[in-house]
């Protein structure tokens, strides 16, 4: 944005190429990526985003009747909305 205000030429002349540079070093970033995961097979990955999941409620299958509402349920009902705000 400070170099199309005061460098307008210079910006219109070579946005379009350092745009398609960006998008090409991306793609090619992503690639590099991608073979470099899949082609390393010889032990599992094992970082925290992979192992998270089974260390939640979803993860260890825990019966969801263990997991009971309360009573009288999660929101306020209208009196109490009410009554909170003043009325």
């Amino acid at each position: 944005r400070l170099i199309r205000k005061h460098n307008f030429r210079w910006w219109a002349k070579f946005n379009y190429i350092t745009s398609a540079a960006l998008d090409g070093g991306t793609t090619i970033a992503v690639l590099i990526i991608f073979l470099a995961v899949q082609l390393h097979q010889k032990q599992d990955l094992s970082w925290w985003g992979n192992n998270l999941n089974s260390k939640t409620i979803d993860g260890a299958s825990v019966p969801t009747s263990l997991l009971k509402a309360p009573p009288d349920g999660f929101a306020l009902s209208t009196a109490q909305r009410l009554a909170a705000a003043g009325r």
